[in-house]
């Protein structure tokens, strides 16, 4: 019993080090080093806490979304320019699935259809990877709307969507539109481990070290 008892709090101990090595802002511009143009994103910001991964709540699924890295935007007939690198999402319908190591209370990227107008579906979702079950912060998804400014859909504009956690904390965040959709400069503020559970197993070790003495 000692024994699982000790494994027990050192266990607690080393994921609230390593969850709170990862708590805070996490920014990611799809510039940094090591994210290069046509890159598939799934597990490069894994050091961040942050992964893309295939449809989580379909059992089995290995599907991955076609999330593309690109700098330039002749793929989208240089209707809008970039300033650096930007995640695109190229399919036909377009969906995408991050999961964050840690629990997020807040939430802000930057979006836009390459050149129409058109929707992004995006929930937050409190997400159980050992059961590959979720629950919805809201009963109804959020919709992004993107619409060009001109009639000559060149405009430089990109939407923002923020999330401060009016509704709670969430670790997988979904997207999906019925066409192709771009993003960039993500921001998500990971919650470090709750701290009475830190001194809980710090407590627990000292009493196991004590009786032992």
């Amino acid at each position: 019993m000692k024994k699982l008892l000790t494994m027990f709090a050192a266990v607690v101990l080393l994921l609230g080090m390593t969850m709170s090595a990862q708590a805070g802002l996490i920014t990611i511009t799809f510039d940094e080093p090591g994210i290069n143009l046509d890159d598939i994103i799934t597990t490069q910001y894994t050091t961040d806490g942050v992964n893309w991964i295939p449809n989580p709540f379909v059992e089995g699924s290995t599907a991955v979304p076609n999330q593309v890295v690109n700098g330039t935007i002749t793929y989208f007939s240089n209707v809008f320019p970039t300033y650096g690198q930007i995640l695109q999402y190229n399919t036909k319908p377009a969906y995408g699935y991050i999961l964050v190591d840690n629990y997020a209370d807040s939430l802000s990227f930057q979006y836009r259809r390459p050149s129409s107008s058109g929707d992004i579906t995006l929930q937050l979702f409190d997400y159980d990877p050992d059961t590959g079950t979720g629950t919805s912060l809201t009963l109804t998804p959020f919709t992004l709307t993107w619409t060009p400014d001109d009639p000559n859909n060149d405009d430089l504009d990109w939407a923002t969507f923020t999330y401060n956690g009016e509704e709670g904390n969430f670790n997988l965040i979904a997207m999906n539109s019925t066409n192709k959709f771009v993003i960039d400069n993500m921001q998500i503020n990971a919650v470090p481990i709750p701290p009475a559970f830190v001194l809980l197993a710090s407590g627990l070790l000292m009493l196991l070290q004590r009786r032992k003495s």
